[in-house]
């Protein structure tokens, strides 16, 4: 057999990758929205060029990692629920 996994060292592994994913996704997509799409948009109808392409871009990126930070503190916030059931230890003692 191969080595034990431990599960709740598993758990914290996949938290963390789906917090750098959703960092990578929000960051890329609110750029390509933000800065590339309504960007270009608007500078070509008001000409401006590049303004608001680098409005967007900066919007996109600080959101992106405002809530990157939201996330990480959420990930760090401990918990007193069972991690297997979801349920709070006080549930379970009736309290």
């Amino acid at each position: 057999m191969g080595p034990k996994i431990d599960p709740k060292k598993n758990t914290a592994l996949a938290k963390g990758w789906a917090v750098c994913l959703n960092f990578g996704l929000t960051l890329g997509l609110s750029i390509y929205i933000l800065g590339a799409l309504i960007g270009v948009r608007l500078d070509e109808k008001l000409h401006t060029y590049p303004l608001f392409v680098i409005l967007g871009t900066l919007i996109a990126i600080l959101a992106s990692f405002y809530r990157l930070i939201l996330d990480v503190k959420a990930l760090e916030k401990p918990t007193n629920k069972d991690d297997r059931t979801g349920i709070k230890e006080e549930d379970k003692n009736g309290i």
